[in-house]
């Protein structure tokens, strides 16, 4: 008596198949025409749907007689990466009308390491006078035993992630051992639970792609042995506007940071605020901004500290959204001079007189800071040096343009 095994595996299947095993006595004196066929069946059942994400190369299949414990089977059929099934046949010895076997099964993936392992599980092989006789499917559950299989959970790492209107964002998620320690190469499965917001390009991968409905999408993470983690999703419009809602207008001094910072809020065009937009601010007036990249906040807010360049006067901050045409706007200040550093003769010098008159110029001096500015407003002290003769306005201040006259020299 022998039996043909037929056995079908679905490749990477969400929904387990069914297998059949063939029974023909082939020790029947009456010859083909008297031969009887039975049969038995099993189900491989993946322990978790998300036994997909497995490329599998191999699938061993042993039989084992359960009286004597000889190995009745014991094939390997590869898998070609095209196809999502396979069929094995094999003829084995039956020597009962019911003979029992244990099976195992052993799946292989690409890279040669055995990631699921189904049995030893009983399995009755028994003939009769037609198929109707086959004994009732057994269950085989195929339990990861891959790269995580010790994995206790997954946890999801990206932080407050975004996506944009038909946009895509890759998330990021790690399997956790019993120690809290990442195990590095564990497949994890990826699926949405408000697919109207967004949905994963596969389920392999942690790219999301954002449909066109606002809100938070929620979104699972899960391990082939079970473990799962749940986090949300912002799906919004992209940006719109952007504008400077605080720190516009301000005075400070040259080189230095401003008093307040420079904020900006950014909005969508239904009018809601834009979580997790770049904003870029820029300036070419010397000076920078720090942060000088900043991601909008929950509120669609983005904040800098705008230190000033070194030429006084009027400057601007140049506020952009990255990646969106035309989204941009501007902050201004005015930069006022620093302490006065120097001093420089701008008229007045090398004049002559006659003795006990005044000169034709009183003389001029230009007050700076150290970056070369005018400096308005310093007092500036003049005194006669040598050869006699006297002066008025002795201690001026500065003009607007920086510049201190003394009030008049007369020769000595």
């Amino acid at each position: 008596m022998t039996l043909q095994v037929l056995r079908k595996l679905v490749r990477a299947v969400l929904v387990p198949s069914l297998a059949f095993l063939f029974v023909t006595c082939s020790d029947d004196p009456a010859g083909p025409g008297g031969l009887e066929t039975g049969a038995l069946s099993f189900n491989p059942v993946f322990s978790s749907s998300a036994a997909s994400l497995i490329d599998l190369a191999q699938v061993h299949v042993t039989l084992v007689r359960q009286d004597d414990g000889t190995i009745a089977v014991q094939d390997t059929v590869d898998v070609a990466a095209d196809t999502d099934s396979i069929d094995l046949n094999v003829t084995v010895p039956v020597l009962t009308a019911a003979d029992t076997f244990l099976l195992t099964l052993t799946l292989v993936d690409t890279s040669g390491d055995t990631v699921f392992v189904g049995g030893p599980t009983a399995v009755v092989a028994t003939t009769g006078t037609s198929g109707s006789d086959t004994q009732p499917a057994v269950n085989i559950p195929l339990d990861y035993v891959g790269v995580g299989s010790d994995a206790v959970s997954v946890m999801i790492t990206s932080v407050q992630p975004v996506v944009f209107f038909d946009d895509s964002t890759l998330l990021e998620a790690v399997a956790l051992d019993s120690l809290g320690e990442p195990i590095p190469g564990t497949p994890i499965r990826w699926f949405s639970l408000d697919s109207a917001r967004a949905v994963f390009s596969s389920n392999s991968s942690g790219m999301i792609v954002g449909g066109n409905q606002r809100g938070d999408a929620r979104v699972v993470a899960e391990l082939l042995t079970g473990p799962m983690d749940t986090g949300l999703v912002a799906v919004q419009p992209l940006p719109s506007v952007v504008a400077v809602v605080s720190g516009d207008d301000q005075q400070g001094v040259v080189g230095d940071s401003l008093a307040m910072p420079v904020t900006a809020e950014v909005r969508a065009a239904d009018g809601l605020v834009v979580r997790n937009a770049v904003v870029v601010f820029s300036t070419t007036d010397d000076g920078m901004a720090t942060p000088d990249t900043v991601r909008t906040d929950s509120l669609g807010l983005a904040e800098t500290y705008w230190v000033l360049g070194t030429a006084a006067g009027a400057q601007q901050l140049d506020v952009t959204v990255l990646g969106v045409n035309g989204v941009t706007t501007a902050a201004v200040a005015t930069a006022g001079p620093d302490v006065a550093m120097s001093i420089q003769i701008a008229a007045g010098d090398g004049q002559s007189a006659e003795v006990n008159t005044p000169v034709s110029a009183n003389p001029t001096v230009l007050v700076t800071d150290a970056f070369g500015n005018p400096v308005p407003g310093a007092v500036v002290d003049f005194a006669v040096a040598s050869g006699g003769g006297s002066i008025t306005g002795t201690s001026p201040s500065s003009d607007a343009v920086g510049n201190a006259t003394v009030g008049s020299w007369t020769m000595g």
